[in-house]
């Protein structure tokens, strides 16, 4: 091969693929700054609304949580005894009506306490209504447990599964001890991973807070 045809393959072959791979990358460097900000933008936005919601609601440690809450709402179970003497955890499930992902950390609250209630926040779907946190409670069947159901509001107050509260812990009269955030949860194609990662990090989120407020002796009335 000539130099001539070396010099006519690089200025009509290697630049012109080099320019398009530099815009290609350019464009995709534009975008992902674009999805970065957007995302920051958001996370912005929500902890305003978070902030709002939470206290009009009083979800602050130290503080009386204002119940029952202001919104629709489809209460599954007995009403949760706030102020009545008895402690009540609240936990956030999002959507993650699954008692494989639940069931250790449910256990474990009901361990620590022969008194703790627990309330469990379900941000119900238009397609799938109530069924799927009804049929979870068929299957816990435990008359510690009340289920509070609603729409985007469940979400716009405690968050999500992936940037929101997880449970918030109130003593029997009513005020809250503990805020406790989501852990990192992984992200997959599979169920089956999601739960392997899921249900462990849930249950020791839940463990810690309650291991800090009802150690191993009986519950003293708190």
């Amino acid at each position: 091969m000539s130099h001539w045809d070396k010099l006519k393959i690089v200025v009509f072959i290697l630049l012109p693929i080099n320019a398009w791979l530099g815009i290609f990358y350019y464009l995709h460097w534009q975008r992902q700054r674009a999805l970065r900000e957007a995302h920051e933008r958001f996370e912005r936005e929500a902890a305003v609304v978070y902030q709002h919601y939470q206290e009009r609601l009083g979800l602050k440690v130290g503080q009386p949580l204002r119940y029952p809450f202001p919104y629709p709402t489809n209460l599954i179970g007995r009403p949760p005894p706030i102020g009545q003497g008895i402690p009540v955890l609240f936990i956030n499930i999002s959507w993650i009506a699954d008692s494989e992902v639940w069931q250790p950390a449910l256990e474990e609250a009901w361990k620590a306490s022969p008194y703790l209630h627990i309330v469990l926040l379900y941000r119900k779907s238009e397609s799938h209504g109530l069924e799927p946190i009804s049929k979870m409670l068929r299957k816990l069947n435990n008359p510690r447990l009340t289920v509070i159901a609603g729409r985007e509001w469940i979400a716009s107050v405690f968050g999500t599964d992936r940037n929101g509260t997880l449970l918030i812990l109130c003593d029997g009269n009513g005020i809250v001890l503990a805020i406790e955030p989501y852990p990192d949860l992984k992200v997959s194609p599979y169920w089956d991973d999601e739960v392997a990662d899921w249900r462990p990090k849930l249950h020791q989120a839940v463990k810690k807070v309650l291991d800090k407020f009802f150690p191993k002796s009986p519950y003293k009335g708190r």
